[in-house]
């Protein structure tokens, strides 16, 4: 976002993900947000949440009772069919299941840009890419340095959120040594629950975040540009899950009377990069980096429950961690044929050791007796195998420009390898007692896409995009092997398991000038072979339970965003401006003939933008429309409903001096009882509800200093 001198709609965004090449967004076929560190500072963003705040049509999931943020949602698709990078390398997979947990494992303050992707994208970044990218683009040294004439610059920032009663601190410091420029960025997050503006209070939480980012970069001669990279994330989150206090089936006064969880989940990535410029004859640009990196999560939980009279300790402790060695090489080349085309060619391999590792213990209080045959389950044991998957790609795409300069043509097309290789031992065998073989298996995907983006009259544009995404089946789907007598069933795993497909189209028209810009597009896109749980027959009295692709769904929906600065009404209007943006999607489970829970409901976001000289006013408004699911449930049926709401926030900027900036917010002015969808459509329905309610009115206040 710019400065306070410079309305926000003058800027022209520039984008790398849409094409993997540097691309103004105006000039790109398709839908793509990008949102700078500067934006990101002026929202006062802390969290997934405050990233897409104003992005209608992206929402973030949750679990507002323990786990947090979650994931991200594009245009209805979520989960591991969103894709995630950092710095072009992929962000762990979340664990997959009636609440995913696991991928919010990137911190704010380390980017300098996020953007996000809309629709299919396999066709250049292969598996997962089925519903969108989020790429984040973490700072670099340059970014510092630009702004001083010293060899080293520094930052210190602050700010304090009522909401969650949390404070964050960062310190960043880089320097200038010749050829080789450095950077260290430090931060540290402390936060309670977030409140939420109901009589139910939110369960209580501590939280602890820490995450840094070092870099080393050497700029060398023939215009190499090395960098070095490391960046770590660690966060705990200790929960009193009040929530989970309830009555439970079995002899009078079964009950649980107390959940404690402590959850940690940690990031390290470490990655080297050249992109070499001086050009060849085979190429103008050859980049190529290659990385490791581990993810893991872990839950401790300490429940205390009664059987009837009998007090019981149950201690639960799980591990999901994923370690990844990969590698990828991108060229382009310029050059005049009929027009003028850049030729794109990259390959990319990507290596992943996955473990789920789960461990349970139930202990008499009066007896000190301790079993690890609990619930009908024998702990510890693996839900699945140890597994290799490898992932391997090449991809091609042309920027044709034809004669005149009117049209361009984006075609490209990707081939990826999937092999998955699963290591069974004594745990994975312990839920698996009747011995079902896990087996290999190895499949190919071809995705297309195909762009075009013609100019029209009077700074005009429209654009057709046709994509193509695929899902290679995931290991928690075609690797259990698990066996539960005491609930009398079994899941097979299932190595014939097909990729999940996706075809999308969009279709949209845009207008730009000197004084604002906007964009209307349409999208349409078709799910096939989604991946879900199947009955498919009895084994000695236990029912047989297999994932299958069995799932086919449709999503289609109209966008739309805008900005104009109001001097093209009136001089003196000329510090003013407005931005706005709109959402509405529908979508449809075609396999079970229903809507899909997964849609959010239409939303618009309006604003006014103020910027008299060092001053900067924000006035934001967001309307969402009501939401209503029925699900059918084996015991009836139940109702999730969130009613329509709006939400108004003001938030301030001022800057004393050039290095001394100060911020301050205040959200839900009118103090509004509302409910966000992607946060209450997991809790089922129940008075709990209340409890996940978003925040009434509250405040944040930040501060940043530049040395």
């Amino acid at each position: 976002m710019p400065t306070a001198a410079q309305p926000p709609v003058l800027e022209e965004e520039i984008t790398v993900t849409a094409t993997r090449t540097e691309r103004p967004a105006s000039s790109v076929a398709g839908t793509v947000s990008v949102v700078s560190d500067r934006e990101l500072g002026e929202r006062l963003a802390s969290d997934l949440q405050d990233l897409v705040r104003f992005e209608p049509g992206v929402s973030v999931t949750g679990d507002a009772s323990r786990y947090g943020d979650t994931g991200v949602n594009i245009r209805g698709i979520e989960g591991n069919r969103v894709l995630m990078l950092v710095d072009g390398v992929r962000v762990p997979d979340g664990l997959e299941g009636a609440i995913p947990l696991g991928r919010d494992f990137v911190d704010l303050s380390s980017l300098k840009r996020v953007e996000i992707l809309r629709g299919p994208a396999s066709g250049l970044y292969g598996s997962d890419a089925i519903g969108g990218v989020v790429s984040y683009m973490t700072k670099d040294p340059a970014d510092f340095l630009a702004e001083t004439n010293r060899g080293w610059g520094m930052s210190l920032s602050t700010q304090y959120d009522s909401a969650s009663n949390g404070a964050s601190e960062t310190l960043s410091y880089a320097r200038r040594d010749g050829a080789v420029e450095s950077l260290l960025l430090l931060t540290r997050r402390d936060s309670s629950e977030t409140e939420n503006n109901s009589a139910l209070s939110p369960n209580p939480q501590d939280d602890e975040l820490t995450s840094v980012l070092a870099k080393l970069v050497y700029r060398g001669r023939e215009n190499h540009l090395l960098r070095l990279t490391f960046d770590g994330l660690e966060r705990s989150t200790s929960t009193d899950i009040v929530t989970a206090r309830t009555s439970l089936p079995g002899p009078p006064g079964s009950r649980i009377t107390s959940q404690l969880a402590d959850d940690d989940r940690s990031r390290y990535r470490l990655s080297l990069s050249d992109q070499y410029g001086a050009g060849s004859r085979l190429f103008d640009t050859l980049t190529w980096s290659v990385s490791a990196q581990r993810g893991e999560t872990t839950e401790h939980v300490d429940e205390k429950r009664f059987r009837g009279s009998t007090a019981l300790l149950r201690v639960t402790d799980n591990l999901f961690r994923q370690e990844s060695l990969g590698a990828d090489v991108y060229s382009d080349r310029s050059a005049n044929l009929a027009g003028t085309h850049r030729i794109s060619i990259g390959g990319d391999i990507l290596a992943t050791e996955t473990t789920r590792f789960r461990d349970r213990t139930e202990i008499d209080l009066a007896t000190g007796v301790s079993t690890k045959n609990v619930g009908g389950e024998q702990f510890p044991y693996k839900t699945f195998p140890d597994t290799t998957t490898v992932r391997s790609g090449l991809y091609v795409q042309d920027e044709w420009a034809l004669p005149g300069g009117r049209v361009s043509l984006m075609p490209a097309m990707r081939f990826d390898s999937y092999s998955m290789n699963p290591h069974p031992d004594e745990d994975s065998g312990r839920q698996n007692p009747g011995g079902l073989e896990v087996e290999s298996f190895h499949d190919y995907a071809l995705s297309p896409k195909l762009g075009i983006v013609a100019s029209l009259p009077s700074a005009h544009s429209v654009f057709l995009h046709y994509s193509r995404g695929f899902r290679s089946p995931p290991i928690d789907n075609a690797a259990i092997a698990y066996t539960n007598y005491a609930f009398g069933y079994e899941i097979l795993p299932n190595a014939g398991l097909r990729a999940e497909t996706s075809d999308s189209l969009e279709v949209g028209i845009r207008g730009a000038g000197s004084f604002g810009s906007w964009e209307l597009t349409g999208f349409y896109n078709e799910y096939d072979d989604f991946i879900d749980t199947a009955f498919v027959g009895m084994n000695g009295g236990l029912q047989q339970f297999q994932y299958r692709n069995i799932g086919t769904a449709r999503i289609r929906g109209i966008e739309g965003r805008g900005a104009l600065s109001l001097h093209a009404l009136r001089e003196s209007l000329r510090n003013v401006a407005i931005r706005g943006a709109l959402a509405y999607a529908d979508g449809d489970d075609l396999t079970n003939d229903k809507a899909l829970a997964t849609v959010d409901p239409f939303e618009v976001t309006a604003g006014l933008h103020y910027s008299p000289g060092r001053l900067g006013l924000e006035l934001t408004a967001t309307w969402a429309d009501e939401r209503t699911y029925v699900e059918e449930t084996r015991t009836g049926s139940a109702t999730r409903r969130t009613p329509s709401f709006t939400v108004v926030d003001l938030v301030a900027r001022y800057e004393l001096t050039t290095d001394i900036r100060l911020t301050a917010g205040l959200f839900n002015l009118a103090d509004e009882e509302y409910w966000r969808w992607s946060n209450v459509r997991f809790t089922g329905a129940g008075g709990n509800v209340d409890r996940f309610s978003e925040p009434g009115r509250n405040g944040r206040v930040g501060i940043e200093l530049r040395f």
